[in-house]
């Protein structure tokens, strides 16, 4: 769209004033009577050389001629004292509620972590975020990888491969460990 030279010094004149490519929009519509997309209204000022000006970030300042019957009042002995009501307790004045214990069986207690090794991938794959490889105990391996939706994905090696659940919650801790240590996660 060619613009007048009038019509180029108003849009300059916008912008130098401070307003924003949706002012200037408006403004091409309102007064000139030209339609223009948001975008071709942002090419048209960068085409112009036109500096956008953002506000500083100021505190907006509130009046202080607010006349005394329009100024709210707050009356500190009309809010209600919930110190009075509940009383504060310390832990060691709490009562102590007992709660049986658990009974589990001896060999979950002494059960060791599975053996799973966990590796990121130093190259990674281009429709992932991060990817790796994971080795189960029984030797088993399969290649790790997080889409770019967060979505966590296992791709055996070979397809029969089927480890024990201990060993893929063994995976997913040690996997989300090496993540946040290398601030990904």
């Amino acid at each position: 769209m060619i613009l007048s030279e009038e019509q180029i010094n108003s849009v300059k004149k916008w912008v130098a004033d401070g307003a924003s490519i949706s002012d200037v929009q408006k403004r091409l519509k309102d007064e000139y009577s030209i339609v223009m997309t948001y975008m071709d209204t942002r090419f048209l000022i960068d085409d112009l050389d036109a500096e956008l000006v953002s506000a500083p970030d100021a505190p907006e300042e509130l009046p202080t001629d607010i006349p005394a019957e329009q100024s709210p009042v707050v009356d500190d002995n009309a809010m209600p004292n919930y110190d009075d009501a509940y009383p504060s307790e310390s832990p060691a004045d709490a009562p102590q509620e007992e709660y049986p214990q658990a009974d589990y069986p001896q060999e979950e207690q002494t059960q060791t972590a599975p053996n799973v090794k966990v590796s990121v991938s130093p190259i990674q794959r281009p429709d992932c975020i991060v990817s790796g490889d994971v080795v189960f105990s029984d030797g088993s391996s399969a290649e790790w990888r997080i889409d770019r939706m967060g979505q966590l994905g296992i791709v055996p090696s070979n397809p029969s491969m089927n480890p024990p659940q201990e060993e893929i919650i063994e995976f997913q801790r040690q996997l989300q460990a090496l993540l946040s240590q290398q601030g990904m996660y």
